[in-house]
């Protein structure tokens, strides 16, 4: 399997005041899908700016809760997309609560 074939996704439905508790922020919502979102400020290995993006997506039609990082580099203005191992990864650095929530599952 490749790592596109892993997803990261949370163990159980958290309601939506717990993740404005945590800090996310509703980014869109509508009647089939809810986006939530979490920036956080840090220093990659090379010493530069980073903005990591934490999203969470609550699908209500397939009841899919999908977790995706995006590390958005100021230095070049380029940016990454990471879901399963890699996503786990910076969450658990991240967002040590969340964390203790999600599981890596294949599609």
């Amino acid at each position: 399997m490749s790592k596109t074939d892993e997803i990261l996704e949370l163990k159980f439905d958290i309601p939506n005041w717990i993740l404005r508790i945590l800090g996310y922020k509703i980014r869109s919502h509508n009647e089939k899908c809810t986006a939530f979102q979490k920036n956080m400020y840090g220093k990659d290995n090379f010493n530069y700016a980073v903005i990591y993006e934490i999203h969470i997506f609550k699908d209500k039609v397939f009841k899919i809760n999908e977790i995706c990082v995006t590390p958005h580099y100021l230095i070049n203005d380029m940016y990454d997309w990471f879901s399963g191992k890699e996503a786990l990864h910076f969450i658990k650095r991240l967002d040590k609560i969340l964390s203790k929530f999600v599981v890596i599952k294949r599609r």
